[in-house]
C-alpha cells in the first residue's frame, strides 16, 4: 500500500510567532485531508516513539522555521548521533524569516534532504552565492493572519478546547475602533549594543561605528551588500567561507539598526502630537520629549497583537532590513481591516499600490511621516476605502491557504 504524504510540524519553540505560523499551515493541511503531526521539542520528549511510528506509517515532510528541529536537539539524535529525519529518509523544509546571515553553525550541518524558501529576494541571492548547494525554492513572504484566522487554527486542531469565538468573521470598520495609531513589535535602546561594538578595541569599533553610520545615512541599502562592501574595503576579497564567518559576526549590527530605526519612527511620531499604541516590550526605554505619546501596553503573543489589530485604524510597521520582500506584520494588519503604514520595500511596492491598499513612507523622509496620519485620519472615508482594498488583496494573494496550496507543490520537487 502506497504511504500517504504526512507533516511534521513543531507548535513550540523560542519565538512564539513560529510555532504560530507552524500551526496555521497545519490547520490548512488538515482541511485538505492530509495527516499532520504536531509535536513539541521540549514537551514530547516521551512521544518520541510516536513520532517515528507517524514517520514509518506516512511519506513524511517535516515543515519548519528558522532551523527548529535541526538545531542539533538532542531529542532527534539515536545513540550514535544519527539525525532522525535523515534514518527516516524525512524530506526537510526550512522557511528562514530572518537573514541566513544569522545561521552560520546551521547552514554547515543540514538533513541530507533539505530544502529551503526565504522571504526576501536579498536573502535569497545571499544563499545563492555563499550555499550554491543548498536546494532553494522561490522567495515567499509570510502571510497575513486576522483575529478569525486564529480561532479557526484552534477549531480545526484542537477541536474539544471550549472557548468562545466570534460569531461575525468581518472586520470592525474604522469608525468603531478605539486605537487611531499602533505598533507591534519590542524595542531594544541601541546602547545595549555598545558591548559589541567595544569588544574588540578601538580599531574594530571604528570599523563597526563605519558600518552603522552609512546603513543609518542610507536607509535604503541591503544589510548583506553593505557588509560585504565595508568588509572587502578593509580586508580585501576573502573566500565565500570567510565571507559568511565574517558576515556572521556583523549580526548585531543588523539588530542595531532595526531597533535604531524603530525608535526613531516612534519618536518622530510622538514628538510630532500623535500618540502611539504599542504592543511590545522595551518601549519604556524610548527617549522622547512626549512620553505622554507613548500608549505602552507591555508585551503579548501573536493573539494578543491580532486582537489589537481588530481595534485599530492604522498599523505602524518598521521593516526589519528586509528591501525585497514584505513582513507578516504589514499583511495582518490589512486582512485585520487596519490601514496598513510601512516603510517601502521594492517587493511590497511592486505588488501594493501605495494610497489605494496601504501607505508608504520612506526611512530617509520621515519629517513626512506624521502628515501621512494626519492627513489619512482627516478622511475616515478614504481610509476605509484603503482598508477595503488591502483586506481584499491578502484575502485574494497572501493568506495561509494560498501559501499552503504553494507549500504542497513544493514538497514533491525534492
Amino acid at each position: 500500500m502506497e504511504k500517504k504524504t504526512g507533516f511534521v510540524i513543531f507548535n513550540d519553540g523560542v519565538v512564539e510567532t513560529l510555532a504560530y505560523f507552524g500551526m496555521c499551515i497545519a490547520k490548512e493541511l488538515v482541511k485538505r485531508g492530509y495527516p499532520v503531526y504536531l509535536f513539541k521539542i521540549e514537551d514530547d520528549t516521551c512521544k518520541i516513539d510516536e513520532l517515528k511510528a507517524f514517520i514509518r506509517s506516512n511519506d513524511t515532510v517535516l515543515i519548519t522555521f528558522n532551523f527548529n528541529g535541526i538545531q542539533h536537539e538532542a531529542i532527534f539524535y539515536d545513540e550514535k548521533l544519527r539525525l532522525l529525519w535523515d534514518l527516516c529518509g524525512v524530506r526537510v523544509l526550512n522557511i528562514i524569516v530572518d537573514n541566513p546571515l544569522y545561521y552560520l553553525k546551521e547552514l554547515s550541518d543540514l538533513p541530507k534532504r533539505y530544502a529551503q524558501i526565504c522571504i526576501d529576494i536579498g536573502h535569497e541571492e545571499y544563499m545563492k552565492t555563499y550555499y550554491p548547494a543548498v536546494k532553494l525554492f522561490e522567495m515567499m513572504p509570510i502571510p497575513g493572519s486576522n483575529i478569525f484566522e486564529a480561532e479557526e487554527v484552534e477549531k480545526v486542531l484542537f477541536p474539544g478546547k471550549k472557548q468562545a469565538f466570534h460569531e461575525v468573521r468581518v472586520p470592525r470598520p474604522l469608525k468603531d475602533r478605539k486605537m487611531q495609531v499602533m505598533f507591534a513589535g519590542n524595542y531594544t535602546h541601541p546602547d545595549k549594543f555598545e558591548e559589541y561594538i567595544k569588544r574588540l578595541g578601538d580599531e574594530y569599533e571604528a570599523f563597526y561605528r563605519g558600518i552603522i553610520e552609512d546603513l543609518v545615512s542610507n536607509p535604503k541599502k541591503e544589510i548583506n551588500k553593505t557588509f560585504r562592501e565595508h568588509i572587502e574595503r578593509e580586508m580585501g576579497e576573502l573566500s565565500s567561507k570567510d565571507m559568511v564567518t565574517a558576515q556572521n559576526s556583523l549580526m548585531f549590527i543588523d539588530l542595531y539598526v532595526r531597533f535604531y530605526f524603530r525608535g526613531l519612527v516612534i519618536k518622530t511620531l510622538t514628538e510630532a502630537g500623535i500618540k502611539v499604541d504599542l504592543f511590545g516590550e522595551g518601549f519604556n526605554a524610548l527617549e522622547t520629549s512626549k512620553k505622554e505619546n507613548l500608549i505602552i501596553h507591555g508585551g503579548t503573543d501573536t493573539k494578543g497583537v491580532l486582537y489589537a489589530l481588530e481595534d485599530t485604524v492604522l498599523s505602524l510597521n518598521v521593516m526589519p532590513w528586509f528591501k525585497r520582500g514584505a513582513h507578516d506584520r504589514v499583511y495582518s494588519s490589512m486582512l485585520s481591516g487596519a490601514v496598513a503604514l510601512t516603510d517601502e520595500s521594492i517587493y511590497m511596492k511592486d505588488k501594493l499600490r501605495n494610497g489605494e491598499d496601504l501607505f508608504f513612507y520612506s526611512l530617509d523622509k520621515l519629517e513626512n511621516l506624521p502628515d501621512i496620519i494626519k492627513n489619512g485620519l482627516s478622511d475616515m472615508e478614504k481610509l476605509q476605502n484603503v482598508a477595503d482594498s488591502g483586506y481584499r488583496y491578502v484575502s485574494e494573494n497572501a493568506d495561509w491557504s494560498s501559501f499552503t496550496e504553494k507549500l504542497l507543490k513544493i514538497v514533491y520537487l525534492f
